[in-house]
C-alpha cells in the first residue's frame, strides 16, 4: 500500500461520520465524505499524480486509454470537477462545488478522527468519537489523510477516507433546521413562560369546565370497535 496523502486546509460536505451510509441499499454502508479545493490547491496535484500510479499499475500499457473511459463515467472514479456535482431539484452544482474540484472518500470502518493537539481519538470510545466527530460538520475546513486504489472485480480508481483533523469553521452548507417557533403558542396549564430578558411571565390558567366532572378512575376506556383493549 503507498503512502496516504495529505491534504491541508480543504473543504468538507456530505459527511457521513457518525454512522456508515449507503446511497442505495445494495451497496455496504460506509463512513464517508467529499473534500472540496481549488484546481491550483498542492493536494490535487498529488491526487492526480496517484490517479496516473494506480491506472499504470492496474493497467500497464492500456492505463491512458482505461483512465480515458473511467474519467467520462462519474461511478468509476472518486475525483472530478465540482460543477457535475449536480443538485437535482436546482439543477446548479451543490453549494460549494461550482468551480472547484472534488475528492470522495469511503472506509468500512470508522476514519482516524486527529484532535486539535495532533493526537488521534480511540475510535472504539463510542463518546469520545461522537464528541470529536460532532465538531465536524459540511462547510468546514479540515486536514485529510486520503490514499486511492483500484479493484480487481471493478474498472475504476477509488477513494478511501483515512483519518480527518477539523481546522476551522465555515459557512455550513445547506438551510440548517428551519425555525418553526412560530407556529406554536404557549400550553394551558404548563410551565409559565418565560420572557426573552429572563424575566417571569406567568401565563394566565384556563378556567375550570364544571360540566365535565373529573373521571374517577383516570381516562375512560375505549369502546372496542374503536380499538380498545
Amino acid at each position: 500500500m503507498s503512502d496516504p496523502i495529505f491534504l491541508e486546509n480543504v473543504r468538507l460536505s456530505f459527511p457521513h461520520l457518525k454512522q456508515p451510509h449507503s446511497p442505495k441499499p445494495s451497496a455496504k454502508p460506509k463512513y464517508q465524505a467529499d473534500l472540496i479545493m481549488p484546481e491550483n490547491h498542492p493536494g490535487w496535484a498529488k491526487i492526480m499524480q496517484r490517479v496516473s500510479d494506480a491506472a499504470t499499475q492496474r493497467y500497464g500499457e492500456h492505463a491512458q486509454q482505461m483512465l480515458q473511459i473511467i474519467n467520462q463515467d462519474r461511478m468509476k472514479r472518486c475525483y472530478g470537477n465540482g460543477n457535475e456535482k449536480i443538485n437535482k431539484k436546482t439543477m446548479a452544482p451543490y453549494e460549494g462545488y461550482a468551480g472547484m474540484m472534488y475528492f470522495s472518500g469511503k472506509n468500512e470502518n470508522r476514519p482516524q478522527i486527529i484532535k486539535a493537539d495532533g493526537t488521534s481519538v480511540n475510535s472504539a470510545n463510542d463518546m469520545e468519537y461522537l464528541a470529536e466527530v460532532g465538531k465536524i460538520y459540511g462547510g468546514c475546513y479540515v486536514n485529510a489523510a486520503v490514499d486511492l486504489y483500484t479493484s480487481k472485480g471493478n474498472d475504476g480508481v477509488f477513494g478511501g477516507l483515512i483519518a480527518l483533523q477539523f481546522l476551522k469553521d465555515g459557512e455550513s452548507f445547506g438551510d440548517g433546521v428551519p425555525d418553526a417557533s412560530g407556529m406554536f403558542g404557549a400550553v394551558q396549564g404548563g410551565p409559565a413562560a418565560v420572557s426573552p430578558a429572563g424575566s417571569f411571565n406567568p401565563q394566565p390558567a384556563a378556567p375550570a369546565d364544571p360540566g365535565m366532572p373529573a373521571a374517577p378512575f383516570g381516562q375512560p376506556k375505549m369502546p372496542d370497535f374503536m380499538g380498545g383493549s
